[in-house]
């Protein structure tokens, strides 16, 4: 859902980013972590941006959606973790991720969807007041107008489960709330995350019984409900489509400036930005989600650079929309900065600020009160 304003479609994580990076700029500064490479691309890809629209004909609504919905909310995650306690992200990442599985699963279930009123004589509204199905099923949506990205933040919110207190029982929701999506790419992103934390682990024993647990439900869950034969014809069509954008439309796309092209829908983030804007921003924008994937295949990845390697896989089969792309940018900033504290942590011989769930603290016999269970353990 989104609200016009000048011609700007807002979303209301939009709406809500500007007063809080209003309020966090005037609080108290906990930590300082200077500009850095991550920084200077993000500015080169808002200034192509910029340069492909103002010079070219590049699409001036994606430029206006990459300000708003992407600036915006990385420079916020990236002041708020300069102003916070950053021991706080884990546990709120926690909640978000189980919040948005819960209600993909009570959707799912009573078939309950509560946007479907909301439709009216704005034509976006009605395109995502609609509930997508796969087979005989309803698709669940929660308040991303759309299955994917519903499942898409649950699996960017998966790497602080798996480092939680009770990532088994953690997984094992994420996992149902996926499967309530009926979104492939969403399975598969999270079976990502499952390799990319055993990848990357090193003594957290229920980790690594977790992701195993967990491989083993997404393997279970996404054969049935998203390869049977009753979604054989629909899968097929979509993949069709899918692969008939990597044939053509890629060939179509400039150096800088609006292709021309017009198609349905463009499922791929990368294939968008390029088609609207050009070359330059596309391969800033790749580079930008490359990165997070190099640090994983280094085993120095963190909750963040996992999340956004996961969510860079995804990318292939759905462009950012709604507020889910919000999100996406706002973990960026964070992790922009736990990435350095982590480091500085390090250098100091002081304990990391995303480190790993220590056995002993877990195994210990010790009952955790109710209050405690989705908190990371120190």
């Amino acid at each position: 859902m989104a609200v016009g304003i000048s011609g700007v479609g807002l979303t209301p994580a939009d709406l809500l980013a500007l007063p809080v990076l209003v309020g966090l700029l005037v609080a108290e500064r906990r930590n300082t972590v200077r500009l850095g490479m991550v920084d200077s691309l993000v500015a080169a890809l808002l200034f192509s941006a910029l340069v492909s629209v103002a010079l070219y004909g590049g699409r001036a609504s994606t430029l206006s959606e990459i300000t708003v919905s992407w600036i915006l909310p990385y420079v916020l995650g990236r002041v708020a973790m300069t102003r916070i306690d950053p021991n706080r992200l884990p546990t709120l990442m926690i909640r978000l991720g189980l919040l948005c599985a819960v209600w993909a699963i009570v959707e799912f279930t009573f078939r309950w969807h509560p946007f479907t009123s909301i439709s009216g004589q704005i034509e976006v509204l009605n395109r995502w007041s609609e509930i997508q199905t796969r087979g005989a099923f309803d698709r669940s949506e929660a308040a991303f107008g759309h299955s994917i990205p519903l499942a898409a933040m649950i699996v960017l919110t998966s790497p602080w489960v798996l480092r939680s207190r009770r990532p088994l029982l953690g997984l094992v929701i994420l996992t149902a709330g996926v499967a309530c999506t009926l979104a492939r790419s969403g399975f598969i992103s999270l079976a990502l995350v499952v390799a990319m934390m055993i990848w990357t682990s090193t003594t957290r024993k229920r980790v690594l019984v977790a992701a195993a647990a967990g491989a083993a439900a997404v393997t279970y869950f996404g054969r049935g409900l998203l390869f049977g034969e009753g979604v054989g014809t629909e899968v097929q069509t979509s993949t069709a489509y899918r692969e008939t954008l990597w044939q053509y439309g890629f060939k179509q796309i400039k150096t800088l400036g609006d292709a021309g092209a017009t198609y349905f829908s463009v499922d791929n983030a990368y294939l968008r930005l390029g088609l609207e804007l050009g070359w330059i921003p596309l391969c800033l924008f790749a580079v930008l989600a490359l990165l997070p994937v190099v640090a994983v295949v280094r085993r120095d990845a963190g909750a963040g650079e996992i999340a956004l390697a996961a969510t860079s896989v995804m990318l292939l089969t759905v462009a950012l929309l709604t507020q889910w792309q919000s999100f996406v940018w706002f973990v960026a900033g964070v992790t922009v900065v736990s990435r350095s504290l982590r480091r500085n942590a390090v250098s100091r011989g002081g304990p990391e600020i995303e480190g790993p769930t220590q056995p002993d603290d877990l195994d210990a016999g010790t009952r955790t009160p109710l209050g405690e269970v989705w908190r990371v353990a120190p």
